[in-house]
């Protein structure tokens, strides 16, 4: 997602015009839901994708005839065969998409861009919210706990809304998109080594924020990391203070160097509010580090807080591996954290 707006604001910068096209409803099987977002200029696809298919393939057409146009526009398509206006896809399902015209330059969308990158740098969440309407004074704007709302326009029911998942608010006559395109919390990363070097730029990519944690001085650069992470030099013996920063929105990977870091940042992150904490290494070096903590005063329900060995079992070995392994397990728990639609079903 960050990487669409970052696109959108060069394209809009450029003085080019672009449609942002948003699934902003679907029914039943559909290759991606509400949620979904695509940037297209006149020459076709910028960024991002609706879920492919026929139904993107004919969404891009319309988006470049709105790009010509410069109109917003609704279109619903439906992936369901021997139906009138059906693409005869056999997924299913159906989805509304919205068509949204953005004038190259509009000094408004750069800001609002701008507003969604630092807020992937930040802790807080960033909820995207666009008015439904073909007209073309219709309302897009962003809303943040540390920034406010870009647009005070929007209808305190529609700026007020919590929910986790993409949804379609009635308000004063009108129809608003509301979307958590950024979520709340961090992945903190205990240990800089050669698995969080790859673990950061794998978890970046599917729009987690990452705070990797040291004590040695030589692996806090952010350059080791993509720069995709924000880096701490700690103390590994005391993380007290740390320890109360977490929220239940934070996830913890530890991978330190060595078993004394391990147990020390276990330790602490058990005190935490953290809603994941996975730790690296073999059967035999969690079960002396289990062994430890009872003896330490936690009981057998603190210890079922922890995911060991983490990550999904998919038999990786190189630090690539792990990397992917350790990112679709955090992608599916915020998945069952955050209520998602796949999530739903298959629960």
């Amino acid at each position: 997602m960050r990487d669409l707006f970052r696109r959108m604001h060069e394209i809009i910068a450029a003085g080019e015009n672009a449609v942002l096209v948003s699934t902003v409803s679907s029914r039943g099987s559909v290759p991606r839901g509400s949620g979904a977002h695509m940037l297209v200029t006149k020459d076709g696809r910028a960024s991002g994708t609706i879920g492919g298919g026929e139904a993107e393939f004919r969404a891009e057409q319309a988006a470049r005839e709105a790009v010509l146009a410069g109109a917003n526009a609704t279109r619903r398509y439906v992936l369901r065969q021997n139906e009138e206006d059906s693409l005869d896809s056999v997924c299913g399902g159906d989805i509304e998409v919205y068509f949204r015209f953005i004038k190259g330059g509009d000094r408004a969308v750069l800001g609002l861009c701008e507003r969604i990158d630092r807020a992937f740098d930040g802790a807080s969440a960033c909820r995207l919210i666009l008015e439904l309407t073909e007209k073309d004074d219709g309302l897009i704007a962003v809303c943040s706990a540390e920034e406010g709302c870009s647009d005070p326009r929007i209808p305190g029911i529609v700026t007020a809304e919590t929910s986790t998942v993409p949804k379609v608010i009635e308000a004063g006559g009108k129809r608003f998109y509301t979307e958590l395109i950024v979520l709340p919390g961090k992945v903190y990363i205990f240990g800089g080594g050669h698995v969080s070097q790859r673990l950061v730029p794998c978890l970046a990519s599917c729009d987690f924020r990452c705070v990797v944690l040291e004590d040695r001085p030589e692996f806090t650069d952010p350059a080791l990391f993509g720069g995709q992470a924000e880096t701490r030099l700690v103390d590994m013996s005391d993380l007290t203070g740390l320890s109360a920063e977490l929220t239940p929105d934070d996830f913890v990977c530890i991978m330190t160097r060595g078993h004394r870091h391990d147990y020390e940042s276990v330790y602490y992150m058990l005190k935490s509010k953290a809603c994941y904490i996975g730790v690296i290494g073999s059967r035999t070096k969690i079960g002396k580090l289990r062994e430890r903590l009872i003896e330490d005063g936690f009981t057998e329900e603190d210890l079922k807080r922890l995911t060991t060995p983490i990550g999904i079992e998919i038999y990786s070995e190189t630090p690539a591996e792990i990397a992917v392994s350790v990112t679709a397990q955090l992608i599916m728990v915020r998945a069952v954290k955050n209520g998602s639609r796949k999530a739903e079903k298959h629960s």
